[in-house]
């Protein structure tokens, strides 16, 4: 099971070098939420980008996040390596976004 905590409004701001998948480039009017999710370019612009996993064909893939040590670089996964990842990072809490 996931729990959903809420996201701040300004979950992205100032992060001026994000460019999604399609080429989506920061926007300061977007930094809730709502841009992140990978992108789909004009039609659906969004701050991630795809990382080839499908849920097809990885059936134990699911997204998490991990915050840096130095608490920077907020890094998105979807894959079946959460365990993995997070026990060798030493780290216990997670979140997920809606909708993802």
């Amino acid at each position: 099971p996931s729990r959903i905590v809420d996201l701040p409004a300004d979950l992205f701001k100032d992060c001026t070098s994000l460019v999604g998948g399609a080429g989506t480039h920061y926007d300061a009017n977007h930094t809730d939420y709502t841009y992140a999710h990978i992108d789909g370019g004009t039609a659906n612009p969004g701050y991630f980008t795809a990382s080839g996993a499908e849920p097809w064909t990885e059936p134990n893939a699911e997204p998490y996040a991990v915050l840096s040590d130095n608490n920077t670089v907020l890094t998105f996964y979807y894959d079946d390596q959460k365990a993995k990842t997070l026990n060798l990072m030493g780290i216990f809490i997670l979140f997920v976004i809606p909708g993802i």
